[in-house]
């Protein structure tokens, strides 16, 4: 594959933060639209992904390798495989919100 749509997923809304953060002078309707386009088009992109993903291989799809730190043999390495489905990736990132939540709102004072 000659695309790294994984890749892509991951960074490009963090490329967009980082492009409204420094170009001074926006206005709030432009931040508001780039916000839109960099976060639709990994939006799109994983929707893409789910739809041409092969549910009856066991292997690892859409993998990227790089090697990224040679020195130490330290490797980029990102895949999908049938346990990172979105069925699992679905209620994760739920729980994890609503248990950040939840915590956050239990937390006590030191009431000093």
């Amino acid at each position: 594959m000659d695309f790294n749509y994984l890749t892509t997923i991951i960074f490009l809304p963090a490329l967009g933060a980082v492009i409204i953060a420094f170009i001074p002078g926006l206005s709030g309707r432009v931040i508001r639209w780039l916000s839109v386009i960099f976060t639709l088009v990994p939006l799109a992109l994983s929707v893409y992904l789910f739809a041409i993903f092969d549910r009856s291989s066991g292997a690892i799809q859409f993998e990227e390798k790089l090697s990224w730190i040679p020195a130490i043999n330290a490797h980029y390495h990102l895949g999908v495989t049938a346990s990172t489905s979105p069925g699992c990736c679905c209620w994760k990132p739920v729980f994890w919100a609503s248990s950040a939540r939840w915590t956050c709102s239990c937390s006590s004072s030191s009431g000093r």
